[in-house]
């Protein structure tokens, strides 16, 4: 770090906007992350509930299917 002379001066002035890119490309990193993340598991909910909805539906055939053959 350069004293209180003009290049110590340029140089904090150069170092803030950098240092704000870089603050903001972080938060735009997690915030991208998160979002991610989020949609992930959101996707995984959906699978998960289509899958549980499956199941229910083949369960209900099945029983389906074996009143039929219980009646026939």
């Amino acid at each position: 770090m350069g004293g209180f002379g003009a290049g110590g001066a340029l140089s904090a002035l150069a170092a803030r906007p950098l240092a704000g890119f870089f603050a903001a490309g972080f938060f735009a990193a997690a915030f991208l992350a998160a979002g991610f993340f989020a949609a992930g598991f959101f996707a995984a909910a959906f699978l998960a509930a289509g899958f549980l909805a499956a199941a229910f539906l083949a369960a209900g055939f099945l029983a389906a299917g074996f009143l039929a053959a219980a009646f026939f």
